[in-house]
């Protein structure tokens, strides 16, 4: 997949998963840049002024060779960290990053396969 598809597909995922996490109301910003850390994306919230920057690096994901699943995935995963910032704040270790990704495959699983509802 190429970095303009790559864009298309996360701009979507933003879209689709800001109502199902309750963003609707913060001033998401979503950049494109490369990141030498070697991720494809980061996060940083205010979780006070219900704003966050979105980076993503498409250039990168695309010489991943990222999936469509893996993307969803990725966008995901640091739309979380904007519902964890609370949580960020006052336990920056590693156990955070294991709680959304954890998180992550479980919305996830969810979102693909919504479980029958009893009348």
């Amino acid at each position: 997949m190429k970095p303009p598809e790559i864009k298309r597909l996360i701009l979507r995922d933003i879209k689709d998963w800001r109502s199902m996490l309750d963003l609707d109301g913060w001033n998401l910003m979503v950049s494109w840049e490369r990141h030498d850390s070697g991720m494809v994306a980061s996060c940083r919230a205010k979780w006070e002024y219900r704003e966050a920057r979105l980076s993503f690096d498409p250039e990168q994901m695309a010489d991943r060779d990222l999936d469509r699943e893996e993307i969803r995935s990725t966008v995901l995963h640091e739309l979380l960290h904007c519902c964890c910032n609370g949580y960020e704040r006052w336990h920056e270790d590693c156990m955070l990053e294991e709680m959304v990704s954890h998180l992550t495959m479980v919305l996830l699983r969810c979102w693909r396969q919504p479980s029958k509802r009893v009348s």
